[in-house]
């Protein structure tokens, strides 16, 4: 890469040519924005640019209004630095809140489904009560039914035994013809 000459570096510094890159790059982001920032910017540095194209020959004076141009562009760039600052501070914020409202948002349908889940059960367990009841009572009748019909089978062998009926009807047929009886 060829060495440049002062002409040419000053003519780099007066077309603000070090802020292309960057200017690209918020161009893509925001025109408008990149617009204004680049107005503001030759307007920060109009003056010592004036100065610097009558003083090229004068090296001290140049160099004087190199040094104020640089003071100037970085008290500039120190405004953009804090506005970058905070939106990143606002930024960071935005995102945890994001993640809190996140979770909060989780934590309220996990509580709600919770407590569906909860009623669900609770109806759930009422009537499973209600059937355990009423098979309980019916289990109930059941076995009292079973009761009388062993007592009453009992009662029933016991007067066929005393009457000569269970011998009769070891040795017929009589109700069923279909019935098969151990004589046949």
């Amino acid at each position: 890469m060829p060495e440049e000459n002062l002409d040419d570096i000053l003519h780099k510094i007066i077309n603000l040519s070090s802020f292309t890159d960057v200017f690209v790059k918020l161009n893509e982001i925001d025109k408008e924005k990149t617009s204004e920032i680049k107005n503001l910017l030759k307007q920060c540095v109009r003056d010592t640019h004036k100065g610097i194209v009558d003083s090229q020959k004068d090296y001290d004076k140049l160099k004087y209004l190199l040094l104020k141009e640089k003071v100037e562009i970085t008290a500039h760039a120190s405004s953009y630095l804090s506005y970058s600052e905070t939106m990143a501070i606002r930024e960071n914020n935005l995102w945890k809140f994001a993640v809190t409202i996140t979770e909060h948002f989780f934590d309220l349908i996990s509580d709600a489904l919770d407590e569906y889940f909860k009623n669900k059960i609770e109806i759930m367990d009422a009537e499973l009560h209600e059937d355990a009841k009423w098979y309980t009572g019916i289990r109930d009748s059941t076995k009292k039914l079973g009761v009388a019909l062993n007592y009453s089978k009992s009662i029933l062998k016991k007067g066929m035994r005393n009457s000569g009926l269970n011998e009769f009807l070891n040795n017929h047929r009589l109700l069923f013809p279909f019935c098969q009886y151990p004589h046949s």
